[in-house]
């Protein structure tokens, strides 16, 4: 273990104290700043460094990006993470990965050319960047609930700016990635996030390429690698949104319904697969031949890909799965409570709502078996529902992305 880690874990203990917002917004990004200044800045313009969900996982917009680099340019990409199985995973799969709590982390940093990250400064570390070097917020969800507090301005953003501290937003952000691009959209992250529209660039979400990949063999594989038989002529994703207030493993569900779905599901020759959040808990479904569980970290973008039906509730999950055009069922069993308890969202969600609102199991049981008559009855609605979250509708956004920063 390196003297860095061995330092930080001497506080560890600050993450359940009210202090650990403080702590980790002023002090440690101060210290972080102050010892980075050691350190040679001189950019090498052949590094990449790129993050994802605070060093926890390899996903989403980044992890796209990372894949793209590392097959089509000569770029050297290196991916960031606190997880030290992560990290073997990763090398054993030939990556370039390193840890993210080293000091030679702080002299990659100090050296890279650009920076991609899903949620900010945190998932790589709030140092003291060479002016040289570009950061790129990928963001991880388009603006349709409203942003958690643990996102955009830090709590002591105000201290923060005055101290010109890396982990305000405004002083390391360079680039604000979103797919869609409209004013309202564009209002929405200079308002929350506090950074200038300048910044903000329109190009879709590289994670979202893979939904347009139609190659039979590729399809198969990732069937295979999800242990769906060839005889499953139909794919259900139920992929709820995390709940600050509960665990989405606390569904409404009886012994009962889940013995008639599973039924339903084994006569119509399909398969239910449960994603739940990567920070959540997971349901068992062992005794139920014909709905299965997604492991936790298991890239829900490839789950997507083979999906035919996709049942979520307030998740921006759906719309991402906008882009394909199919039919998606809102289990919103909790609406009153999630809106009470909840972020909220910046638009009218039951008008813009792309599939019926359900409200118990035995209604979405109904729903799927029902599937043919509301995928038509909402077809419009979902066509004008994705022109609010997607400028682009082709698969090209991590070229796309690339070229705007004169990567390729």
């Amino acid at each position: 273990m390196s003297l860095f880690n061995k330092i930080l874990n001497k506080f560890a203990f600050l993450r359940s104290t009210k202090f650990y917002p403080f702590f980790q917004e002023i002090i440690y990004t101060l210290l972080m700043k102050a010892f980075s200044s050691f350190f040679d800045n001189k950019v090498d313009n052949n590094l990449i460094i790129l993050s994802a969900y605070g060093g926890e996982a390899f996903t989403d917009n980044t992890k796209y990006i990372y894949k793209y680099l590392i097959e089509n340019t000569n770029f050297r990409a290196i991916w960031f993470t606190n997880s030290n199985k992560l990290l073997d995973e990763l090398k054993a799969k030939g990556y370039d990965a390193h840890y993210k709590f080293n000091i030679s982390a702080i002299k990659l940093l100090r050296r890279a050319k650009y920076i991609f990250t899903t949620h900010g400064i945190f998932d790589v570390l709030p140092i003291n960047f060479s002016p040289d070097t570009i950061f790129v917020c990928t963001w991880h969800g388009v603006q349709n609930k409203r942003n958690s507090s643990s996102h955009g301005p830090t709590k002591h953003n105000k201290l923060a700016k005055y101290l010109n501290l890396t982990s305000y937003n405004n002083n390391y952000m360079d680039y604000f990635l979103t797919p869609s691009g409209t004013n309202k959209d564009i209002n929405l992250i200079v308002n929350y996030f506090q950074i200038p529209p300048a910044r903000i660039f329109t190009a879709g979400y590289p994670r979202n390429d893979i939904l347009f990949i139609k190659n039979f063999d590729f399809i198969a594989k990732l069937k295979v690698r999800y242990k769906i038989p060839n005889s499953v002529k139909k794919v259900l994703l139920y992929a709820p949104t995390f709940r600050d207030y509960s665990f989405t493993a606390n569904l409404p569900f009886t012994e009962e319904d889940l013995i008639e779905l599973n039924d339903y599901l084994r006569e119509d020759h399909s398969i239910l697969i449960m994603k739940a959040h990567m920070f959540e808990k997971l349901i068992d479904f062992q005794d139920f031949s014909n709905i299965k569980t997604a492991p936790r970290n298991t890239d829900i973008q490839e789950l997507l890909a083979i999906t035919d039906i996709l049942i979520t509730d307030y998740s921006s999950v759906y719309c991402d799965f906008l882009l394909v055009d199919k039919p998606i069922l809102l289990f919103t069993y909790d609406y009153d409570l999630f809106m009470k308890e909840g972020r909220g969202f910046y638009y009218d969600f039951k008008k813009i709502a792309p599939g019926p609102l359900i409200y118990t199991s035995k209604e979405l049981i109904e729903a799927i078996k029902d599937i043919d008559k509301i995928d038509k009855d909402f077809k419009e609605r979902r066509l004008k529902t994705r022109e609010i979250y997607h400028k682009y509708i082709d698969g090209n956004s991590t070229e796309r992305v690339l070229k705007f920063l004169k990567i390729i």
